[in-house]
């Protein structure tokens, strides 16, 4: 024996999911339009830096003029910039969550080149103050003329991650920051 009421009931469930959905794609695009209201979110200058310069400077409020000496040298505007302040180290997401495919060669290019405790002390260095240079310089001769104003301008741990592997051109220098005992190298 049926119930007389079950396809009554059956229907207002369906309304009810219906209407809970509705609601839900409302809320969705309300916020979507209020993310959106709020202005641009800051821009990721790279993934994984590969073809990249990467440099600290101790003093960020000289990141402008290098960036501006390197510009000047022919790198496009979009090619170079000084990461500091709050939200740097973010933007500095070296494994950022794109698609899972980049996400899985990052994660492997960064086991195989043994970069961890590069990038852990561009971290550091960026929590600690002082501002991180990126500059995409996939031509030699270029980057050999980026490299000489990073170094004129007093930027140091100075390295180049190329496609199969990484150029260390400067060292740390000054007093060591804060890392555990198995990221120093």
């Amino acid at each position: 024996m049926t119930d007389p009421h079950e396809a009554e009931r059956a229907r207002i469930a369906a309304e009810r999911a219906r209407l809970r959905h509705e609601s839900e794609v409302e809320e969705a695009l309300e916020e979507a339009a209020a993310d959106e209201a709020a202005g641009p979110r800051p821009r990721r200058t790279f993934r994984y830096p590969t073809d990249h310069l990467l440099a600290v400077l101790d003093d960020p409020a000289e990141g402008a003029a290098v960036v501006a000496a390197i510009v000047g040298l022919g790198v496009a505007p979009g090619d170079a910039e000084a990461l500091s302040g709050d939200g740097a180290d973010d933007r500095l997401d070296l494994l950022a969550k794109d698609s899972v495919v980049q996400r899985a060669m990052t994660a492997v290019r960064f086991m195989t080149m043994d970069q961890a405790p590069d990038f852990a002390l561009y971290l550091a260095a960026l929590r600690d103050g002082r501002a991180v240079v990126a500059v995409h310089a996939p031509d030699a001769t270029l980057r050999g003329r980026v490299v000489e104003v990073l170094r004129a301008r007093g930027a140091h741990f100075l390295n180049f991650y190329g496609r199969v592997a990484t150029e260390e051109i400067t060292r740390w220098r000054g007093d060591e920051l804060p890392l555990p005992g198995w990221l120093r190298r």
